[in-house]
């Protein structure tokens, strides 16, 4: 506190009123009420015991209201999906070694099916009109808590995908408003230390301090 009202100042405990009561100028036994203005400070263990509830700073109502008639249309139409259309009609799969993707057609949905470590995982694939209402449906809601990319990134994944989508889930999360106010950012991490060279020898190794003008 860097300009306090008074040399002493008093915390937020019972018995201290914002009312002092003080004596006139002249002596006189009967007291007068004045209102003295109270810089009062709060420690952390009346912070602790204040039940004030604080609301959460999450986003509004997300309007994402789609009937299964709708998506299978956006979904035809939507460009950035035909490479996906393709692929279910053909029955195009892409193999790893524990994760196999696939592209299939549900009650003229299309999904991407994978198996990652024997579970299997159906996605909705998303187009483009929408993907931002998941991203800030998995990054801004009150069940979301404003986590990072990676979290993000595998609440998405979860029941959606669509073309490019950690890309996406990246720069939603770093263009965050909320995010840039108060995560800290701009910490320098420490130096890994280094190891010394031995001298085993002396004059083997020589430092110089160059330092002038030298005046004679």
């Amino acid at each position: 506190m860097k300009n306090p009202l008074y040399d002493v100042i008093v915390g937020n405990v019972p018995g201290v009123n914002e009312s002092v009561n003080v004596k006139g100028a002249s002596m006189i036994e009967e007291e007068t009420s004045e209102i003295k203005e109270v810089q009062a400070v709060v420690t952390r263990a009346q912070a602790k015991k204040d039940h004030t509830v604080k609301l959460l700073n999450v986003t509004d109502g997300i309007d994402c209201e789609v009937t299964a008639e709708q998506m299978i249309e956006l979904q035809k139409k939507d460009d950035s999906l035909r490479k996906c259309w393709e692929e279910a009609e053909k029955g195009i799969s892409e193999n790893c070694e524990e994760i196999r993707t696939r592209f299939e057609v549900k009650k003229g949905l299309l999904y991407r099916k994978k198996e990652e470590q024997g579970r299997p995982i159906s996605q909705l694939m998303v187009l483009v009109s929408l993907r931002e209402k998941v991203m800030k449906l998995a990054h801004d809601g009150i069940m979301s808590g404003h986590l990072g990319v990676k979290k993000t990134y595998d609440r998405v994944v979860a029941h959606f995908f669509w073309p490019g989508i950690h890309g996406d889930v990246e720069r939603y999360c770093h263009s965050c408003d909320v995010c840039q106010r108060t995560v800290v950012k701009g910490r320098v991490t420490k130096t890994p230390l280094g190891k010394m060279p031995l001298i085993d020898s002396p004059f083997k190794r020589v430092a110089v301090d160059l330092v002038g003008p030298i005046d004679r």
